[in-house]
Parts: C-alpha cells; structure tokens; sequence
C-alpha cells in the first residue's frame, strides 16, 4: 500500500504533467482565444451579461486579447514544474499550488466553460484538495482525508458516467461509438471508418466503457492483484481517448486520482 506522502507526491506528479501540457497547448493555439478566435472574449463575456457593471467592465479590461492569457500560462506552467520540485508543505509548494488554483480560475473566466471537458474540473478538485489538505495544513489527517475525496470524485465521476451511457439507447446498441468518432471536433475519420464496418466490435466497445465505468467504485474494495488491472484498463482507457478524440487532459487528470485509490484501496 503507499503511503499517504508518496500518494500525494504521485497524485500531484501525473495531475502537474498534464497541466503543463495542457498550458502549451493552449499557448501553441493562442490565435484561438484572441477577440476574433472560437474562445474570443466577445463570446465568453456572454456569461457575464447578468453581472453588474463594476464586474463586467475590469473583466472587459484583463480577459480582451490574449496578453493576459499568455502571461497565466506560462505561470501555471512554472507553478506545476514548482509544486512537483519543492518540498511538500514548504511556503514555495503551498504558493505554486495558490498559483495554480488561481490560474486555473482565471482561464475558466477567459474562455467562459467553452471547450471545458471533463478533465478541466477533476484537475481543479485535484489541486484544491491538495491547497486545502497540504498548504493550509500539515495535519496528516487532512492529507489522508484529501486523498479520500480525490478517490470518491473519481469513483463518483466514473459511475456517473457509466449509468448514464447505461441509460441511453444509443449506446446500448453500440451506435454511440461510430457517432462520436464521426463528430468535427472529436472524431477521427479513420477510426469512424474502422468500427462503422464492425458493428459487433462498436457494440462490444460500448459496453466495455459502459461497464467499466459503472463498476469503478469496486476498485476499491477489490483485492489488490485486481485493482492494478482495473486501473490499468483506465489508463488505456484515457491514452485512447487521447489519441482518438485529442483530447491529451484526459490522459493525466482522471489518472492522477489513481495514486489515492491505490493508497487507500483494501
């Protein structure tokens, strides 16, 4: 079984990795987010339509163009690369880590949730339970109570999941699989062409992923020579949709959590 410390040190370790690559990618496409692009001001502002003026118009000042923007990347950039180097509880950790949740926040407001993911929110619940439980405290409890959360959101998020691709038609009777790979921002031509001619296999693939995620919260009270394969099909699972869908969070935020569960797994 790890050790809480070493769980943590993991947990952060993959959760880090994936924040940087998720930084320069933004920062290779910056000409997405400039007041012409997809993720332009113009049209995340719209979120903000509702909020008084003394908001909208210093957000108006600071999320235009994409100067700022670029300024916070390259500081979640150094802020992950910090948080993995330094020793953990020390005032250079704690400040990376209040870097990077503040980052975090600010290109959420930037880009207004558009082309959020699933990975967006379990990369900030991974980074605020280590603040709140290693930053603010040194309390061991905390740590150890930390890494139950991490563990239940993604036992929760996985389940969520499952029972929802259960419940509907779609991928039930494997057409769900061939439809997302068709898609304009997530597909792949090749692959769509692969599984369309193979419905048996797109039927088999659906109820894979269904099952799998339905049955996650098991991992944890599963015994340990299976939980390193059922962790396993997760990993695979995440590099796929990584590959297939590029997607690259998801190769690293939902596997961050998997340090947690191995620590805390029977």
């Amino acid at each position: 079984m790890l050790s809480t410390n070493r769980a943590w040190e993991l947990t952060l370790l993959v959760c880090c990795t994936g924040i940087v690559v998720d930084a320069l990618e933004r920062l290779v496409s910056v000409r997405k987010y400039r007041d012409d692009g997809i993720f332009g001001w113009p049209i995340a502002r719209q979120r903000l339509v509702l909020l008084p003026a003394w908001l909208r118009v210093p957000a108006d000042r600071v999320f235009r163009g994409t100067r700022v923007l670029e300024i916070v990347l390259v500081s979640r950039v150094g802020a992950a690369v910090s948080v993995v180097v330094a020793a953990p509880g020390s005032p250079s950790h704690s400040l990376a880590l209040t870097v990077l949740l503040a980052t975090h926040l600010l290109v959420a407001i930037k880009t207004g949730g558009i082309g959020a993911i699933g990975a967006d929110p379990m990369i900030l619940m991974v980074t605020g339970a280590a603040w709140l439980t290693t930053a603010l405290t040194h309390d061991p409890r905390c740590a150890r109570a930390g890494l139950w959360f991490i563990a239940g959101q993604a036992c929760l998020g996985y389940f969520i999941a499952g029972v929802a691709k259960l419940a509907a038609p779609r991928w039930r009777s494997g057409e769900a699989m061939p439809a997302v790979l068709s898609t304009h921002g997530y597909g792949h031509p090749k692959m769509y062409a692969f599984v369309r001619a193979r419905p048996r296999l797109s039927l088999f693939m659906c109820w894979s992923v269904m099952l799998w995620e339905a049955t996650f919260p098991f991992v944890l009270v599963l015994p340990r020579p299976l939980v390193w394969p059922f962790l396993g099909v997760g990993i695979l699972f995440h590099v796929q949709i990584a590959a297939l869908m590029g997607l690259n969070l998801f190769a690293f935020a939902f596997p961050a959590t998997y340090a947690a569960i191995l620590a805390l797994s029977s």
